[in-house]
């Protein structure tokens, strides 16, 4: 499911909220479904649909995760995905790397 497709099924009625603590607490509870939803457990990242776009995803849910209360689910997915950039994001950036690399040669001949 896309982020737009996740966000389009689920329509966020702020009206109901009658405090700002309220519409915060409604939009951060979408918001941690949504990465709940996206978050591929079995890898520890919010994949995409190359290496380059699975970096740059996991890079922003855990910028986004960042600034919310941890709890149990949070946390996992946290710790999941800095677990994955710092153990196999090394080698994604390589390849992303060497791909740009590769291309540039190829371009200049």
């Amino acid at each position: 499911m896309t982020s737009s497709q996740f966000f389009d099924e689920r329509v966020l009625d702020l009206r109901a909220c009658t405090t700002e603590e309220e519409r915060d607490s409604a939009l951060a509870a979408l918001l941690i479904a949504f990465f709940q939803s996206s978050f591929d457990n079995r890898l520890g990242t919010w994949s995409g649909k190359h290496s380059q776009e699975t970096l740059h995803q996991t890079c922003h849910a855990l910028e986004a995760l960042d600034g919310l209360d941890a709890d149990a689910s949070i946390g996992s997915m946290v710790r999941g995905g800095i677990q994955w950039l710092q153990q196999d994001a090394p080698a994604c950036v390589t390849s992303i790397v060497r791909r740009s690399y590769d291309s540039m040669g190829s371009a200049a001949s």
